[in-house]
């Protein structure tokens, strides 16, 4: 059979292998003229509101309505203070793409566009399986309806504002298909309360987590058998209370990648409180940690905007930390093989405020037993401290003493 007698859905999943890109399948269809008809139905779209884009892209949906029909993933920017633009513009435009099944929505602007996903008449509704929704406007009753969709897999939400818990006005049924759900924005676990019992396959969930999280431990308790990847932040919020017990992922059957801020397992450094046993907070699945830690919590010694413990400093410095600080880490790779043997990357990364902050950032050389034990077991070790900046240093940049890499830094 040649290329011209198969038909066009059966070209267009051959050019779905063989790239994402727009433009190397208009390359493809000026070598084969079978692939020309898919070059005049994209697939994906993006396009910002207002714009001249947008005006020819409404216009071809009003000549040719099989261009939109056929149009699987839309990003749309609606970029309201340049002018304001009517619900019903936006409401058209979505009924001239019935078939979408990924939407990025960025309307962080009023009026709120939010609600026309909701609308009974839309007809992606049934079709739509990611959504990625940018909205500070965003209501709990809003959020629970578009877990709702019938079809949707992936949802990722981020919002400017703490959205606050009020109880859900409806009854929610269960959220069949969930896989991915990324909160970008301070939640309550009241909400997260409401929604993680009625999934039944959310396999990866990044959530920032409005403080104090007293229920969370139940909360992600009803993930303890799908979850796969998990991302928890605090986002600079301060734990007064550190009576709650640390998080608990040990239950935790499919658990491979955690993400996490330091205030869900540690309390600040002190000599009263011990960190050994850390390894029995972990998962058996476990493959890859990353543990970031605000400057409330430290590894090694103090260090603040007022405070500096230069005792501390000096034993980092010279290597001769009391092995009481580090055990908790050693403990890991000692744990691995009877623990988590897929185990392959640990990381404890101090945060320093970003590149214009008042400190940089040091990678530790652990003691040389340390360092053995973790390479016997083939588990990459990375541990980055706080430290003074040093004049002359490159703003937010630091050699790694021993690795001669530059490291920068994200703020949790």
């Amino acid at each position: 059979m040649l290329l011209h007698d198969l038909d066009e859905d059966v070209l267009g999943l051959i050019v779905s292998y063989l790239s994402p890109i727009r433009q190397d399948v208009v390359n493809l269809a000026l070598a084969c003229r079978s692939f020309y008809p898919i070059t005049k139905y994209p697939e994906h779209i993006s396009v910002t509101c207002p714009s001249a884009q947008y005006l020819a892209l409404t216009n071809i949906f009003i000549e040719d309505p099989s261009y939109g029909h056929k149009m699987l993933s839309l990003h749309l920017r609606v970029d309201a203070p340049k002018c304001t633009i009517r619900r019903s513009t936006i409401d058209a435009f979505f009924q001239r793409v019935p078939n979408l099944r990924t939407l990025r929505l960025e309307a962080d602007v009023k009026p709120h566009y939010t609600n026309l996903l909701l609308s009974p008449n839309l007809s992606f509704q049934n079709t739509l399986q990611t959504l990625h929704l940018t909205d500070s406007s965003l209501t709990v009753q809003e959020i629970l309806n578009l877990l709702s969709l019938p079809k949707l897999r992936h949802l990722n939400l981020a919002s400017d504002r703490p959205i606050h818990y009020s109880p859900p006005s409806t009854p929610q049924s269960p959220f069949l298909h969930l896989q991915t759900l990324r909160l970008n924005s301070l939640l309550p676990a009241s909400i997260l309360a409401s929604i993680l019992p009625r999934t039944l396959q959310l396999s990866s969930l990044r959530w920032k987590i409005a403080l104090p999280a007293n229920t969370l431990q139940t909360t992600l308790s009803h993930l303890s058998q799908s979850l796969v990847s998990l991302n928890l932040s605090t986002n600079r919020q301060t734990w007064v209370s550190h009576e709650i017990p640390p998080l608990d992922l040990s239950a935790f059957v499919c658990l491979t990648h955690v993400v996490a801020s330091a205030e869900l397992f540690f309390t600040p450094l002190s000599p009263q409180i011990s960190r050994d046993g850390f390894f029995d907070l972990l998962p058996y699945s476990l493959k890859s940690i990353t543990i970031y830690l605000p400057f409330q919590i430290s590894l090694f010694y103090n260090l603040s905007l007022s405070h500096v413990d230069k005792v501390g400093r000096q034993a980092f410095l010279r290597g001769k930390l009391d092995p009481s600080l580090y055990n908790f880490i050693a403990q890991i790779a000692d744990q691995k093989r009877e623990r988590f043997p897929n185990l392959t990357k640990v990381e404890l990364l101090e945060g320093v405020g970003g590149n214009r902050g008042p400190f940089v950032e040091e990678s530790w050389v652990p003691p040389r037993k340390v360092r053995e034990k973790f390479e016997e077991t083939g588990t990459e070790l990375r541990v980055v401290v706080r430290a003074d900046k040093v004049p002359g240093r490159d703003e937010g940049w630091v050699h790694w003493r021993g690795l001669g890499q530059g490291f920068r830094g994200s703020v949790w």
